[in-house]
């Protein structure tokens, strides 16, 4: 076991001897992960030579949170270790290396979610106006706040059983939209994503839907009954 390895495994052991809470500690862990590639982004001679190519660029297409998802053309900017030359490691909580103005379009599809309020976001929204050209689009998809609160009030029995499955109730399912297990950090409507869309620098906000973008590029979106049945699509210009 590399080094690296052994320490935070040592880490994470006394840590659940102390703390019982094993959210508390898959958030640790999540954090030391973060930490260690944050790290590896600055002093990795990797990303330094990724960075170098990307010097002059002032088109790229640009899917930030992307996990698996992966299409050709675009570069995906994510906080997985890839030697690949469209990957771009980083805790996006932090300066992006990216350069400004460097990027025409910013696709990002249940991530938003993932990042505290207002200060988290309040960052990640600023990297993306700063990396996007000035007419550069960012389009935003997370889960739809309205549309889960709704089906709670209706007592929707359809919404539930297509989004959560069988055995979940509709409460339940209102809390894993709001809290999975300790990462989803703050719900959205319309009206509260453009506001900080708004706060970021953002302007001609709109309400989309699957795969209705005007820019057919950015139509990356996850295509599934559920998907589509519980997100909010916006996109926004700089």
């Amino acid at each position: 076991m590399a080094p690296r390895s052994k320490l935070k495994t040592l880490v994470l052991n006394l840590t659940q001897i102390v703390f019982p809470d094993r959210q508390f500690v898959s958030i640790l862990k999540y954090e030391l992960d973060l930490l260690f590639v944050s790290i590896y982004s600055k002093l990795s001679p990797v990303e330094w030579v990724k960075e170098g190519t990307r010097k002059k660029a002032t088109d790229l297409k640009i899917n930030i949170g992307n996990g698996p998802f992966k299409h050709p053309g675009w570069i995906n900017v994510d906080c997985h270790i890839s030697l690949k030359k469209d990957d771009v490691v980083c805790d996006l909580r932090r300066k992006w290396p990216l350069r400004s103005a460097s990027a025409k379009y910013i696709f990002s599809e249940h991530v938003f979610e993932h990042f505290g309020y207002p200060d988290e976001i309040g960052h990640v929204l600023h990297e993306c106006h700063r990396v996007l050209r000035p007419g550069g689009v960012l389009r935003v998809i997370v889960p739809d706040a309205d549309r889960y609160l709704r089906a709670y009030a209706d007592n929707d029995e359809d919404f539930v059983r297509r989004v959560g499955g069988d055995s979940v109730s509709n409460l339940s399912l209102v809390n894993t939209m709001m809290r999975e297990n300790g990462f989803h950090r703050y719900a959205y409507n319309y009206s509260e994503l453009e506001e900080v869309l708004k706060r970021a620098g953002f302007t001609s906000i709109s309400h989309s839907s699957l795969g209705a973008s005007e820019h057919r590029e950015l139509n990356l979106d996850l295509d599934n009954g559920q998907r589509d049945l519980e997100s909010l699509y916006v996109e926004a210009v700089k």
